[in-house]
């Protein structure tokens, strides 16, 4: 749920909301409040409610007072009000009502129809409020959970993170991250509010699972095309000249698939794939056939071990056929364009074929 949908629900809700901040300023009216108890432009009771029950806000809890009589401007109520504070912040919710009708807690409906994360943390890291997901997500009722601690209900293997990130947020004023839980995958936003930390957590995992589809090359597992093109546009963009371009060919890869048929040449660019993810010094893409390219970051004795490495590691493996590779390598040059630094790399790699094959060429 966005928030201009919930804004839109609680302003047209039947419920009058006030919400006022920490310093008991009124920050918040809904359209049923300002209907109820404004007069030319002025709210009339908002305060009184406030100030009545003042002293039991003070202390951290919700409180719901039934029949509520208050005459405001020669109007006479009987109120229900539901007033509790909640991440930061004391909220009032009142409805007129017959005796001993009972008002319903919608923000809290709301939140709790929310499939993120949502909870907040005082001052001294103590949860003092937290949604039906995030209940859920960690085992607990709602009595085992607020006014208890992390300690007391993370998972261990969360709780570093946990910790780490509140620190963060309560330095710099706000947190963003993508959190892994299992197989989960979740983008954490966390944000100081009067001392404390206000938590929203969405579940991205079907974003990332499709992300991946897009830009994963499913025969190898490889980083694909599209990624590629993304990173190198990223690299100019941030003007990073700290890059070699690897270009990587399979030798003879034509003879392979005419001799042996489609489904072996598919098996080496598999293998090869294989290999080129173990190593993780560079970032491989598997542009199309047995067309591959790496981006490896950092000086030139780091790119030959990395390359030195892989075909050794080619050589060691057990293959049938047996395959090789040539290599051509051109330090990025950002004052060229990205087709220019490529062709140079990509005359580097014949240069490797005409000189033997299996090996490596620096453009």
């Amino acid at each position: 749920m966005n928030n201009n949908m919930f804004e839109k629900i609680v302003a047209e809700h039947c419920n009058g909301f006030l919400v006022f901040n920490n310093l008991k300023e009124l920050v918040y009216v809904n359209k049923q409040a300002d209907r109820m108890f404004t007069k030319e432009g002025q709210l009339l009771v908002g305060e009184v409610i406030f100030s009545e029950y003042k002293e039991e806000l003070e202390i951290n809890h919700e409180s719901i007072k039934r029949n509520v009589s208050l005459c405001v401007d020669e109007k006479a109520f009987c109120l229900t009000c539901r007033i509790c504070s909640m991440m930061g912040y004391t909220v009032i919710e009142f409805k007129e009502q017959e005796k001993d009708e009972e008002i319903v807690p919608v923000i809290n409906k709301i939140l709790d129809k929310s499939g993120d994360l949502m909870y907040y943390k005082d001052a001294t890291m103590t949860y003092q409020y937290a949604n039906e997901t995030y209940k859920r997500f960690l085992g607990k009722e709602v009595s085992g959970l607020i006014g208890s601690k992390d300690v007391e209900l993370v998972p261990e293997d969360l709780l570093e993170q946990s910790k780490k990130s509140d620190q963060e947020t309560l330095l710099r004023g706000s947190y963003t991250a993508i959190e892994t839980r299992g197989n989960a995958f979740y983008r954490v936003m966390k944000e100081r509010i009067n001392g404390g930390v206000l938590c929203i957590a969405k579940n991205i995992t079907k974003e990332i699972i499709e992300y991946k589809k897009a830009t994963t090359d499913l025969l190898t597992g490889l980083n694909n095309r599209r990624n590629y093109e993304s990173t190198i546009h990223s690299i100019y963009g941030e003007k990073k000249d700290e890059y070699y371009l690897v270009l990587i060919d399979l030798d003879d890869f034509r003879v392979i698939n005419n001799r042996m048929g489609h489904p072996m040449g598919d098996e080496c660019l598999r293998v090869l794939g294989k290999i080129l993810k173990r190593h993780t010094k560079g970032e491989f893409y598997r542009l199309g056939g047995d067309e591959f390219v790496g981006l490896i970051k950092g000086e030139r004795q780091t790119v030959v071990e990395v390359v030195e490495n892989i075909l050794d590691d080619l050589s060691e493996e057990v293959l049938y056929p047996r395959f090789t590779i040539s290599v051509g390598i051109k330090q990025l040059d950002l004052d060229c364009d990205y087709i220019q630094n490529y062709k140079m790399a990509d005359n580097a790699l014949y240069k490797a074929k005409e000189n033997g094959k299996n090996q490596y060429y620096f453009a």
